[in-house]
């Protein structure tokens, strides 16, 4: 009885170290996988602006970043041009690189235009396809030597949640007169609106007069209108100064989503990486 014991015993220890064994020689299978998370932006430009926004994804941490991407093209846009990408590194979760692909996009022509997404290069070969929920760009033909509306001093560049505010100066000699605020697309939503003016507080634009030098703050709450992780807005106002209309994008916008909350980034890997590979 002892010796069948102890032949059980030696084959189970075995079999342990077998298994440690195997597992020290075998090198860690590596995910070749590249991870978007959703992204959507609504911006206004004018005609010669390059805006440059980032495109977040996942990737395996075993791999080198420099040794992933190649090349990034635009799959579509009649008025808008791809100048430039680079990849930036960020942080890392369980076991994954968070980085972001920051592509430089350059408005070509007046008018509305919805970009499709980019095809990614990669060095080993391959090629990814990434849509946007929604990207829609509107080219605005106006001269910026006007500078009658500028940002004060305050302006949100990142916003973890769906909040942005931001001050602007009447710049000219004239009276300024408000008549509409607003974003590129029906998709996404204003849905709270404050401009303040000195002890003034209006929910909507129409007909707010603004005199020379005066300073007023516009705090809005938006909704993308889909799902997306991170999504970029850069609204419009449109004014008159004696009569004559005038359309300006004022601020450089705002990134929401960014920084991620940790229980949030969980949610994405969650629903990108380990419900997929699990």
């Amino acid at each position: 009885m002892r010796t069948k014991t102890k032949y059980l015993l030696a084959i189970v220890i075995f079999i342990i170290l077998g298994s440690t064994i195997f597992k020290s020689i075998t090198p860690n299978k590596i995910d070749k996988e590249i991870y978007f998370l959703n992204t959507s932006a609504y911006v206004s430009g004018y005609i010669g602006d390059e805006i440059n926004i980032p495109l977040t994804f996942f990737y395996d941490a075993k791999k080198p970043t420099d040794k992933i991407i190649s090349n990034v093209q635009l799959l579509s846009g009649n008025f808008v041009s791809l100048k430039g990408w680079e990849v930036k590194d960020g942080s890392k979760f369980k076991g994954y690189q968070l980085n972001n692909i920051s592509i430089n996009l350059k408005i070509e022509k007046e008018g509305k235009n919805e970009l499709e997404g980019i095809k990614i290069l990669l060095y080993d070969g391959g090629e990814k396809i990434y849509k946007f929920d929604k990207f829609i760009m509107l080219g605005i033909n106006k001269p910026k030597s006007d500078n009658y509306l500028n940002v004060a001093s305050e302006e949100t560049y990142l916003s973890q949640n769906d909040r942005t505010s931001f001050d602007v100066k009447n710049n000219s000699d004239k009276t300024i007169v408000l008549d509409d605020f607003g974003l590129v697309s029906d998709n996404a939503k204003i849905k709270q609106f404050k401009l303040q003016m000195n002890d003034n507080i209006f929910d909507k634009i129409k007909d707010v007069n603004v005199l020379p030098s005066n300073i007023f703050k516009i705090t809005i709450e938006t909704d993308p209108g889909d799902n997306s992780d991170i999504y970029f807005i850069k609204p419009y106002i449109d004014y008159r100064i004696d009569g004559k209309k005038f359309t300006d994008c004022i601020t450089f916008g705002t990134i929401h989503g960014i920084p991620i909350a940790d229980e949030k980034l969980l949610n994405i890997y969650n629903r990108l990486i380990k419900n997929k590979n699990y």
